[in-house]
């Protein structure tokens, strides 16, 4: 089994395909979400997301490009540190991460924590357990994935379509809100979770790593422990934002 997780042959190259599915959310969001947003509130949250998913990728990339600076932020095969290529054995994280991000949450939602204290350790945790698939993989698509479908699964669990009676994830998943078309809402929102909402939260993670460690360390050392320490303070924050969300 633990040779299926090492099998290295490329499946994707992580550049291009990540720049290709960045592309598609900017058009998703673009043309068909703020062309169906009919709402003060609907817009606010598209835009917020969207900006924060823009803004995050054009200051890395701007660190990329920059000849004082790029040298140090640039992964191995990759042209940024989180877009290394997608082998066969990454993509076997994607299950295994979902699985455990949801089973850890399902857990602590049903073991009688207070509210406050389940949110903290649910997000806590499931942000840990992305962060720790993210340094093995080296591919933001991988935990983009797995937040996708944590989100669109918590949601369709919580909608009148399943009838699901254990207590599901104290995280509260920030929802857009927005219909597309003749799609359902519920439909809708899962095509946003994956392209807008979960990119933007992990490319936030991203920047934090990267300003921890242009702050610090002034490069991007992979294989020092600073980058586990900015990637906990991304996690930090990330969890205070959910926090927010919950209380």
């Amino acid at each position: 089994m633990i040779r299926h997780f090492q099998n290295q042959s490329v499946v994707l190259s992580g550049g291009v395909q990540t720049a290709v599915y960045f592309m598609l959310s900017v058009i998703i969001v673009l043309f068909f979400a703020l062309g169906s947003s009919d709402e003060t509130t609907e817009f606010r949250s598209t835009m917020i997301f969207m900006v924060v998913f823009l803004a995050s990728y054009l200051m890395l990339l701007g660190l990329s490009v920059n000849p004082a600076i790029k040298p140090y932020f640039q992964g191995k095969n990759a042209t940024l540190f989180f877009q290394h290529d997608i082998t066969k054995g990454h993509l076997l994280w994607i299950p295994l991460g979902f699985v455990m991000a949801f089973g850890f949450s399902l857990l602590v939602s049903n073991i009688g924590l207070d509210d406050k204290t389940g949110a903290i350790v649910s997000i806590a945790g499931s942000g840990t357990i992305m962060m720790f698939i993210f340094f093995r993989t080296g591919a933001i698509l991988i935990p983009i994935a797995i937040h996708a479908l944590f989100n669109s699964t918590v949601i369709l669990l919580s909608s009148n379509i399943v009838d699901f009676s254990v207590a599901l994830s104290p995280i509260p998943i920030p929802e857009v809100a927005v219909q597309l078309g003749s799609l359902s809402t519920l439909a809708s929102e899962m095509i946003f979770q994956a392209f807008l909402v979960a990119p933007s939260e992990e490319m936030f993670k991203m920047l934090v790593i990267a300003f921890v460690l242009a702050i610090t360390k002034s490069k991007f050392d992979t294989k020092g422990a600073w980058v586990y320490i900015a990637g906990g303070f991304s996690i930090a924050i990330w969890t205070a934002y959910h926090l927010i969300i919950a209380v």
